[in-house]
């Protein structure tokens, strides 16, 4: 397989890799100001005890996942940039040349770099996206701390919250901004799952990236070799056939 293949191909995944982590780092901040300053972060609920009197749960959020996701976005994002930056590099035939080799070396090695740590952040943040949930039986995915007799924390992920807290539990207060709750948890849902095509785009970069540097020095001198007889010299003619 000529090495201009899996080259020419690798453009695909690069853009896809930007186009999907440009939406989700979209997805990611917009989820986050409707936590942090549209919907409110405490809910009232009636105590089973009494029945007669509320008990107020304040909303903490655990921020380990979404962080991971942020530094996986950033990386992903960072590596769909390089590859197409790579990817207009590499297809210059110049770049067989012995004084390219430096350069030729540089942006292989560092978008199989990048693909590589952008796959294993995705990965960890799709980890954390179910590792780190509490065990509070009623209000799914969060850890609840009970202060007094009127007071509770709940510590939730983002997710958790939006989807099984203020979602379905919100205080009469919020009523008006229910919406920006069920729309927090289609986001946060979104950001989740798109971290799964992500990580296939940094499987492709990185193979099809990999597969052109193989290929190209396996097959490198034949081609030098064949503009020398023709004539041209490779360390001067930067641009040939």
């Amino acid at each position: 397989m000529e090495f201009r293949t899996p080259l020419l191909i690798s453009a695909f995944p690069s853009v896809l890799l930007f186009l999907l982590s440009l939406v989700s780092i979209i997805l990611n901040a917009h989820y986050w100001i409707l936590g942090d300053w549209i919907m409110g972060k405490w809910i009232r609920v009636a105590d089973v005890a009494t029945m007669t009197k509320f008990i107020d749960i304040v909303i903490e959020y655990v921020d380990t996942e979404t962080n991971a996701t942020i530094v996986a976005l950033s990386l992903s994002f960072a590596t769909g940039i390089l590859g197409f930056i790579a990817w207009t590099q590499l297809r210059r035939s110049d770049y067989d040349n012995e004084y390219n080799e430096s350069r030729r070396r540089f942006y292989t090695g560092s978008t199989m770099l990048m693909s590589l740590a952008s796959f294993c952040a995705s990965l960890v943040a799709l980890i954390f996206h179910y590792t780190k949930q509490g065990n509070d039986k009623e209000y799914k995915g969060c850890s609840s701390e009970f202060r007094n007799t009127e007071n509770w924390i709940l510590y939730c992920t983002r997710e958790a919250g939006a989807c099984n807290v203020l979602e379905e539990w919100h205080s009469s207060i919020f009523v008006v901004k229910n919406w920006a709750a069920a729309l927090a948890c289609r986001e946060a849902k979104a950001v989740k799952w798109l971290l799964i095509p992500i990580m296939l785009c940094d499987v492709a970069i990185f193979t099809l990236i990999g597969m052109q540097a193989w290929n190209r020095r396996k097959t490198r001198y034949q081609r030098v070799d064949g503009i020398i007889s023709h004539g041209k010299d490779p360390v001067f003619q930067s641009k040939y056939q």
